[in-house]
């Protein structure tokens, strides 16, 4: 036919065979081993098998006896499963269900059926859950799914709260795998619940867990504990109290937070706090909604979110020139006038206290301070909040300063101004409490006040000030705009030289606006300006400022125009943080 040669193919000849082969097993045709399975026994062709998994061509060479024997027993696989990993061996197909594939996981593994692994684990992952993901977590690690693992470890620290309370896996866990999570840094839970969560664990097996404590309370992050709780319940705990090492770290932990030098600096590591703390969010309270009635709206907007808007729980009652501040997941109302439903200005100088939990999300009442007060400031410093500056109901300015005790929950005297104002400009930096500017009965203060904590406040300089707050440690103390007039001017304070440097001033001239330090810039938000003509205008936009860049950018607005005509309660930006 000539030298040429001519090559041909049969491209279905590997599906036709496998048909083949399908179809001699269900005659059972040329069988050559049986596989026993418990009671039950499954003929095969060896060579199939051989060809299907590495684990059965090293089963059946000539270095086992199995490659002799017709008959060979398996282990650690039921009759039931193994049938359905057969089924796949002759037909390339299985159905996998919730009551079936954690076995099959464990027998594709054990076989060495990878695509049998990989479709288990893809299945899984589109239903994992709060239920079964810890028992899920383990598997996948037992049998090296590394993708699985990951997806079901994610879920367990995201959702740990609602994995603890739910399932009973949690409690059932090793001392070492629980001690993996804790330890992670993305464990999205406050420390409170974390210590309950350790607590419950050990009494589950109190005479083997005992010996765990310690390494997992030194996991906790006591630090970023809300104070009164780690006074009251975690140092009061029988079983914190009979360990001199949980003891003495609660202790270090509470002197952090009280800014007490603690005993021993290598106990406490210096850590950052969870995912719940780390989420920086912004919070509007009350203002004026449209010029109308003083609002009790409480609005939180998420700086990821391209500044959408949502409602928290609504304030107690309407607040005019009130003071709040953020402590340890807490939001502190407190003074101010109180008005009525329909008041717009005036009402009633109060000396109220309100606190939102935002673990719990709601309100409720606290000890009032000693004196009624409005006009005035509250900042958090060492474990406690102090109260400065402001107003009685007969217009006279106060100079008595009051200090609450977070862990005691109780008021006292802290050292009086030595000029007293209304409105002043207070912020904490380096365990420190600074007041600039305000206004007192004649004047405008021309002279700012830095407080060293706990004596006295000495004299410094510079006009009424609307908002001091820290940005990023090397730009000091921040002072924005004006309380009692009109102005773009914007103002760093540098504690350590005791000087004031400019800034790049602000797109309009404002006053009664309210300002915070988020995420390393200065956020700057309501208040009012004046247009062309004279007009003067309540603004709803939120402008930003970038230290680095040292400049300005609308971003974008509050969801009212949020000012009083005459008296504003000027609004409260605080970092927030929400589960």
């Amino acid at each position: 036919v000539g030298g040429g040669g001519q090559l041909f193919r049969q491209p279905s000849l590997a599906s036709d065979i496998l048909l083949h082969i399908e179809q001699l097993w269900v005659e059972g045709s040329f069988m050559d081993v049986v596989l026993c399975v418990g009671e039950s026994r499954f003929p095969c062709h060896r060579l199939l098998l051989a060809a299907s998994s590495p684990y059965f061509r090293a089963l059946f060479s000539n270095r086992f006896v199995e490659g002799f024997r017709r008959e060979v027993r398996l282990w650690d696989v039921s009759p039931g499963t193994f049938a359905v990993l057969l089924d796949y061996v002759y037909k390339g197909r299985l159905y996998l269900t919730e009551h079936n594939v954690l076995e099959l996981l464990a027998a594709s593994s054990l076989f060495q059926y990878p695509e049998v692994q990989g479709a288990c684990c893809a299945f899984l992952e589109k239903r994992l859950n709060t239920e079964n993901c810890l028992q899920i977590a383990s598997l996948a690690e037992h049998f090296n799914c590394v993708d699985l693992q990951k997806q079901a470890r994610s879920l367990v620290l995201r959702r740990f709260r609602d994995v603890v309370k739910i399932n009973r896996e949690f409690l059932e866990l090793p001392c070492s795998e629980l001690v993996v999570y804790i330890a992670d840094d993305d464990l999205w839970v406050y420390e409170e619940i974390l210590f309950q969560a350790i607590i419950a664990w050990i009494h589950h097996n109190p005479f083997e867990r005992r010996t765990c404590l310690e390494v997992l309370f030194s996991k906790l992050r006591l630090q970023f504990m809300d104070p009164r709780y780690l006074v009251h319940f975690v140092t009061r705990d029988p079983l914190v109290r009979q360990s001199k090492l949980c003891s003495r770290l609660a202790e270090d932990a509470n002197n952090e937070m009280m800014l007490i030098n603690p005993n021993s600096k290598d106990l406490l590591k210096k850590v950052e706090p969870r995912c719940p703390l780390r989420q920086q969010q912004l919070v509007v309270l009350g203002g004026q909604a449209r010029c109308e009635q003083t609002s009790r709206q409480v609005l939180l907007m998420d700086s990821d979110e391209g500044c959408q808007w949502r409602n928290l729980r609504r304030l107690p009652a309407r607040y005019q020139q009130a003071a709040a501040v953020f402590l340890h997941g807490t939001i502190y109302l407190c003074g101010g006038r109180r008005v009525g439903k329909d008041s717009v200005e005036g009402g009633m100088v109060c000396a109220d206290m309100h606190r939102f939990s935002t673990r719990l999300q709601n309100w409720s009442p606290a000890e009032g301070m000693h004196i009624p007060r409005c006009g005035h400031h509250a900042v958090g410093c060492g474990g406690k909040m102090y109260v400065i500056g402001g107003s009685d109901s007969e217009n006279n300015l106060i100079c008595e300063s009051e200090v609450y005790d977070l862990v005691e929950g109780t008021w006292s005297r802290a050292a009086p101004m030595p000029v007293a104002a209304r409105q002043p400009a207070v912020a904490e930096f380096q365990g420190r409490i600074y007041v600039i500017g305000g206004e007192n009965k004649e004047r405008l203060l021309s002279t700012p006040h830095s407080t060293l904590l706990p004596s006295t406040i000495p004299p410094s300089l510079n006009p009424p000030l609307s908002s001091l707050l820290q940005p990023p440690p090397s730009y000091g103390l921040c002072t924005v705009g004006a309380h009692m007039g009109f102005t773009r001017r914007v103002l760093v304070y540098e504690p350590h030289t005791n000087k004031f440097s400019r800034t790049a001033y602000l797109h309009t001239p404002r006053m009664h606006h309210a300002a915070c330090e988020l995420d390393g810039r200065v956020w700057v938000s309501g208040g009012r300006y004046v247009r062309p003509g004279g007009i003067v205008t309540d603004s709803d936009a939120l402008d930003v400022y970038d230290p680095v860049k040292d400049q300005w950018e609308t971003v974008g607005n509050l969801p009212f125009c949020s000012m009083h005509k005459q008296k504003p309660w000027y609004n409260n930006y605080i970092l927030y943080n929400v589960q």
